[in-house]
């Protein structure tokens, strides 16, 4: 009887310390979060076309921190597991390859490889068509009975 009470014990404080890794953990996302904004807003004072590009990259980014924390957010609440955050973390991600291609393209740093940089916004394209697929027919199928 004394082992298991030791082992609950024991069970409990990993439990606890895992929680407050996960929060460090997500402070430490906000914080990253914080200064992509702040980068994000110094370079909307500039005016040009990389900048501009380079600065949308920043903010697809925090939308992905975001992801992140949110997934720590329902870990610690205990909630079930969703693939959905990462999902949205591959769209974005993908959305925010093709925003750099694409200001590689714009600002003419790269026409030597043109096509190679076609087919990385093509397959960045595929990628968040079937991450699109995926959440639509994760959202349509039942969710799955811990029971059966």
């Amino acid at each position: 009887m004394e082992s298991k009470k030791t082992v609950s014990r024991i069970t409990k404080l990993f439990i606890l310390i895992d929680d407050i890794v996960h929060i460090i953990v997500a402070i430490l996302l906000v914080g990253a979060a914080f200064l992509l904004l702040y980068e994000a807003g110094l370079k909307f004072r500039e005016a040009n076309e990389h900048a501009a590009f380079q600065m949308i990259s920043d903010l697809l980014f925090v939308l992905v921190i975001m992801e992140f924390l949110w997934s720590i957010i329902r870990y610690l609440k205990r909630l079930p597991f969703s693939i959905e955050p990462f999902l949205y973390v591959g769209i974005i991600s993908s959305i925010r390859g093709m925003v750099v291609v694409e200001a590689k393209l714009a600002t003419g740093s790269g026409k030597e490889i043109l096509y190679f940089q076609l087919a990385e916004i093509c397959v960045a394209a595929l990628v968040v068509f079937i991450f699109v697929l995926s959440l639509y027919l994760l959202r349509k199928t039942p969710p799955a009975s811990l029971d059966e």
